[in-house]
């Protein structure tokens, strides 16, 4: 049957390839893939677009370099999660660094509870891709998924694919924040997306 859904992930990311005319990504190695791409909270900004610009970041703030994946590499972003992280530099010494869950920073930093409000979109090549969903379906009470009660990580019911070489974009908009407080303070928001991928590899052994 020509159904997706019925589908292994690794045969959906390469029957979508495929028929993107990337025939050539059967041949790769398959992986578990993670991305990510951190922001800095600007007072007043109401829309946070991750994966666009990244080559002016580097690690540890994102590992994609050019707004797109790799020619050989693709993913099939099964979830996410989105995490706060707040660095404060001290003379003399190493930065401290504080990574928080999205439920730990909207209790931790006021100025950032309208986080529990925002809405995070994919768009691929210009195309919105997936309609904004609410980012406190990550969180337990509002989670189908939750295991726990302390669940901060989104599933999505659709796995979706990531071609190599298009550009993409997973816009966060949200009430202003404020970061947290201090002069030598600044603050971060993370996102992290996951999934079955793959990579580069000379055989055919996807």
């Amino acid at each position: 049957m020509n159904n997706l859904n019925k589908l292994r992930v690794q045969n959906k990311i390469v029957d979508v390839n495929d028929r993107a005319g990337n025939s050539f990504i059967k041949n790769m190695q398959g992986t578990t893939k993670m991305i990510y791409d951190t922001l800095e909270v600007v007072p007043g900004q109401n829309t946070y677009n991750f994966f666009v610009d990244t080559n002016t970041r580097n690690f540890p703030f994102t590992n994609v370099k050019s707004d797109s994946l790799p020619v050989a590499e693709s993913i099939a972003a099964q979830r996410y999660y989105l995490s706060v992280v707040t660095i404060t530099t001290i003379v003399g010494e190493n930065p401290r660094i504080n990574l928080l869950s999205l439920s730990e920073a909207l209790t931790a930093i006021p100025g950032l509870s309208a986080l529990a409000l925002s809405e995070l979109a994919l768009q691929t090549a210009n195309d919105l891709v997936m309609k904004p969903i609410l980012t406190a379906n990550a969180l337990s009470p509002f989670n189908i998924n939750a295991q726990n009660n302390n669940c901060n990580v989104f599933e999505f019911l659709t796995d979706i694919i990531l071609l190599p070489q298009q550009t993409f974009s997973f816009p966060l908009r949200t009430l202003p924040l404020v970061g947290a407080s201090g002069d030598t303070t600044k603050t971060y928001l993370r996102l992290v997306i996951e999934g079955v991928g793959s990579q580069y590899s000379g055989k055919m052994n996807f």
